[in-house]
C-alpha cells in the first residue's frame, strides 16, 4: 500500500478537469487516491467497491465514472476493469526532495 500519490498543480488549469462538475472533479480526486490505496497500477476496484469507499450510490458513482471516461481521465482496459490513465506513468516519476 502506498501512502500517498502524486497530484501536479497543472491540473488546475487542465481542460479536462475544469469541463467536468464539481462533484465529477472531486470524485476523479478520491478515484486517485483510491488507485494509490488499491497499489494496482491504477486499476480500480467495483463500481459497488467504489460506491462504498466514497460513500456514494453506485448510480451515482456508474454516472462519474462514464463522465470520467468520456473526458480521458479514466478508462476500461481489455479485462473490463477501470483504470485511472496515466496513473503509473505520474506516480513512478522519480522526484528529488526538492522537487517534492
Amino acid at each position: 500500500m502506498k501512502n500517498w500519490v502524486k497530484f501536479y498543480t497543472e491540473l488546475l488549469h487542465d481542460r479536462k478537469i475544469r469541463k467536468l462538475s464539481e462533484r465529477d472533479q472531486l470524485v476523479f480526486f478520491k478515484l486517485v487516491l483510491l488507485a494509490g490505496y488499491e497499489d494496482l497500477e491504477g486499476e480500480l476496484p467495483s463500481d459497488d467497491d467504489i460506491a462504498l469507499e466514497l460513500y456514494m450510490k453506485t448510480s451515482e458513482i456508474k454516472k462519474s465514472l462514464r463522465n470520467l471516461i468520456d473526458a480521458g481521465l479514466l478508462y476500461v482496459n481489455d479485462d473490463g476493469v477501470t483504470v485511472v490513465t496515466n496513473f503509473e506513468k505520474r506516480q513512478n516519476q522519480s522526484l528529488s526532495d526538492a522537487e517534492r
